[in-house]
């Protein structure tokens, strides 16, 4: 990140117009997906094997736990704008390439973090970011002061099958009185997840926004966005879309600058996706973001806003890297009563304001997605209509003598004797439950 003024301007609007849905509380699961701890920081022998460049220690505070017993309080303090103070090297390396995606949750204590003396008033950093490194740069991601932050990282699974070196650090503004960045403290670091799957494109129960599978699509992007520098295009190559028919082009060339409402309709009245998208009900938004790494400048940040009828936007501005992006962006629980009928898109570009921040050609963004909170399970419902019935007795004897063999849905709900399997025993409690029998398992 530079610290240009014309940056700290940039970033300073950005916050004005959209801090408000960045910093609300979020209660759904992000990504409810099958996810395994890599690490917990619940030991001290876990938490010998990190270094810390200005000291680490075990905290048992139930404050800065998010699960287990204990969490990584890791000094962050008397370092420079870009820091890297935790990391941990493999004397056995780790295989991700099974993961999509990996989380870890970090909490910014607000006395962990200086005031900024700007002319006669004190403010926060305009910006406070944890980077992940993990043989490559995975990039760097926004954190909320004050709170429990719940971080995303896509993983490559062809560059991922021997993770040799993790690294965590902190890129924020420099606090020009002590000439460091300025965290002045300690931040908290709790459950590194893997979550399996892939990546990109669509996921099980997710729901498409916009996928961008037609020059029509695309083309309502452009008629939509008025006058324009960018071009907006379609593709059909293979190499840039994430699911279905094509991916969405924006020829950035030329562009540079903070433009935190690229290509947003002129005319409230025109929407441009092709039908609303209900979004009061979902987790978080995804979207695939490609950059060619001979389009990109010295850095930036891609991001989408969407608006509702009720003209409610929803907005995301995280730092790419070059190559494959894939953004989680939670849905903040004070939003989704204005996200019911979602039906216009347009986008963030973010670059330096000189030469060097200037676009060199296109980036490519497909899959625009809904994730879904994962569906509740009810115990000794089989047929999935939500209550234990005769008809779920009647499933569950199939499965039990063998007439029918059960999936791992069907397991989760049909074993509720706890034994892993679904057997007469099981059937047995699920009939005295339908007819009455009994309340609860």
């Amino acid at each position: 990140m530079r610290s240009s003024t014309a940056l700290l301007v940039a970033v300073c609007a950005l916050v004005a117009a959209f801090g408000a849905s960045g910093s609300a509380a979020q209660s759904l699961d992000p990504l409810p997906r099958p996810s395994e701890l890599l690490f917990g920081w619940d030991t001290q022998e876990s938490l010998d094997l990190w270094s810390a460049q200005a000291g680490a220690e075990l905290c048992t505070d139930a404050k800065f736990v998010r699960d287990g017993a204990a969490s990584a309080k890791v000094d962050f303090s008397g370092q420079p704008e870009w820091s890297q103070p935790f990391s941990i090297t493999l004397d056995q390396p780790m295989d991700w390439s099974k993961y999509g995606f990996v989380s870890v949750d970090v909490y910014v204590p607000a006395e962990s973090v200086a005031k900024i003396q700007d002319g006669d008033t004190m403010r926060d950093p305009w910006w406070h970011r944890i980077w992940l490194n993990a043989g490559v740069m995975l990039g760097e991601r926004d954190v909320q002061i004050g709170q429990w932050n719940r971080l995303f990282w896509a993983i490559n699974p062809d560059a991922a099958s021997e993770i040799r070196q993790i690294s965590f650090g902190g890129n924020i503004e420099k606090d020009p009185q002590s000439g460091y960045g300025a965290y002045i403290g300690p931040l908290y670091f709790d459950n590194f997840r893997g979550y399996t799957g892939s990546a990109r494109g669509l996921g099980p129960g997710d729901v498409l926004i916009a996928g961008f599978n037609d020059e029509a699509s695309t083309k309502l992007i452009s008629d939509a966005a008025g006058d324009r520098t960018g071009v907006v295009g379609f593709t059909s190559n293979n190499a840039f879309k994430t699911e279905g028919d094509g991916a969405l082009v924006l020829n950035l060339q030329g562009i540079n600058g903070w433009n935190a409402d690229f290509l947003r309709p002129t005319d409230p009245s025109v929407y441009n996706l092709p039908k609303p998208v209900d979004l009061s009900g979902a987790s978080s938004v995804l979207y695939d973001v490609y950059i060619p790494p001979d389009s990109a400048p010295s850095w930036y940040n891609v991001g989408i806003r969407l608006q509702d009828q009720d003209t409610t936007i929803f907005a995301d501005s995280p730092v790419a890297i070059a190559g494959w992006n894939t953004f989680v962006a939670p849905i903040p629980d004070s939003l989704r009563d204005h996200l019911h009928a979602v039906n216009r898109i347009w986008f963030l570009v973010g670059s330096g304001g000189d030469d060097a921040g200037k676009w060199k050609g296109p980036i490519y963004i497909d899959a625009v997605r809904a994730v879904m909170p994962a569906p509740q399970v009810v115990k000794g419902d089989l047929n999935g209509d939500g209550k234990v019935t005769i008809a779920d007795a009647t499933l569950s004897l199939k499965m039990a003598v063998g007439l029918s063999t059960p999936d791992a849905g069907a397991i989760s709900a049909g074993d509720v004797n706890g034994d892993g399997k679904i057997t007469i025993a099981d059937t047995t409690l699920i009939l005295r439950k339908a007819v009455g029998l009994t309340v609860s398992f």
